[in-house]
């Protein structure tokens, strides 16, 4: 009996997890819409500062630490690409 209980909440609380990291998946992948939509517009201010937030939204994403690494590059920030190209490499 205990072990079906302990089952449940095992299981209950995957459910929450994945849950909660779809959503800020989805928030992450979505500021990164908005970051390639300011860039297309000319906007790079807004532009980089979507980048950094899809990053800070989903830190352990390569892609969009990748992609915060590129916009950086673009922007000739090489010490921040470095930054952002690094952990990429790290969480991959």
């Amino acid at each position: 009996m205990w072990a079906d209980n302990f089952r449940c909440c095992i299981l209950v609380m995957a459910g929450i997890l994945i849950s909660v990291s779809g959503c800020e998946q989805r928030e992450a992948y979505q500021t990164l819409d908005r970051a390639h939509a300011y860039e297309a517009a000319g906007d790079e201010t807004h532009a980089i500062e979507a980048y950094a937030l899809a990053a800070q939204i989903a830190p352990r994403d390569a892609y969009l630490q990748r992609a915060l690494a590129r916009a950086h590059l673009r922007r000739q920030e090489f010490d921040l690409a470095r930054e952002s190209l690094d952990l990429a490499i790290l969480l991959e």
